[in-house]
């Protein structure tokens, strides 16, 4: 069984970030969320933006072990630049703190290329690993709702980064 923490993007426009998990193998401890502009704490946009964009969190405990983590998602803009260079900067910052030296695991639909938006990934990669340059087996079948083709060309616009962590594998759910 599963529950769900989700948090509506703003204006009940019904998008949501959601954290899915486990109850019989997880505790949450904790959970919320933040804007990603300058002003994380009161609803609010990137200048720029067209859209409210948010983190939600999850500080959950694995039951068999005890051992505590913080589980994060968020959802950025892809233009202008600019809006896309700050919420990586207010994500690496705020989720730095929050996690204090726990393992942290942050995904999400960050809508940048790193091939191309090479500002947004030095931030990203400042704070945080990229799992998909790390040397550990990765499963990937690239598919969305929208264009069945999208990624076969390499291009990835969703990622997982972590910190205070080893990860051993990396696989990418589309069912």
């Amino acid at each position: 069984d599963y529950t769900c923490i989700a948090y509506e993007r703003a204006n009940k426009n019904y998008s949501y970030n959601a954290v899915f998990y486990k109850t019989d193998k997880y505790d949450c401890l904790d959970h919320g969320s933040f804007w990603l502009s300058d002003t994380p704490d009161v609803l609010s946009k990137t200048p720029g933006s067209n859209f409210y964009r948010r983190c939600i969190y999850a500080k959950m405990r694995v039951k068999a072990t005890g051992q505590v983590f913080l589980f994060c998602c968020a959802h950025t803009d892809y233009e202008p630049l600019a809006a896309g260079e700050l919420q990586a900067r207010v994500l690496g910052e705020r989720l730095t703190a929050m996690a204090a030296g726990l393992p942290l695991v942050l995904v999400g639909d960050l809508n940048f290329d790193k091939k191309k938006d090479t500002s947004i990934y030095t931030i990203y990669n400042h704070y945080f690993v990229d799992s998909s340059n790390q040397d550990f087996p990765t499963y990937i079948c690239w598919k969305t709702l929208s264009d069945p083709d999208f990624g076969k060309d390499g291009k990835q616009i969703d990622y997982l980064w972590y910190q205070y962590m080893q990860p051993i594998n990396r696989k990418v759910v589309t069912e």
